[in-house]
């Protein structure tokens, strides 16, 4: 689950979008996101939040949660309006 990686949750939760068939085979999940989001608006950079993911890797420091998470594979895909947005891209 996104949020229980450390991820900023948005104000009074996540709250989750009804999933199609093939979504719920292929287990994805759609929830809300601290995001905002407007076209044709040029931003720079905005923060959502300040947030502890948890501590650094050094030596005697077992990996915390969200670097575990990472090294297993875990990837994230945005959907905007049921469209993707962004998605893993590797390189051939």
């Amino acid at each position: 689950d996104y949020y229980r990686l450390g991820f900023c949750p948005p104000e009074g939760g996540p709250k989750k979008d009804l999933e199609n068939l093939g979504e719920f085979l292929a287990g994805d999940r759609i929830e809300s996101s601290p995001y905002v989001l407007r076209m044709n608006e040029d931003v720079y950079c905005r923060q959502v939040c300040v947030h502890n993911v948890g501590r650094g890797e050094g030596p005697g420091n077992s990996p915390n949660r969200l670097v575990r998470a990472i090294r297993s594979g875990y990837h994230n895909n945005w959907i905007v309006d049921n469209l993707p947005a962004a998605s893993v891209a590797e390189n051939p």
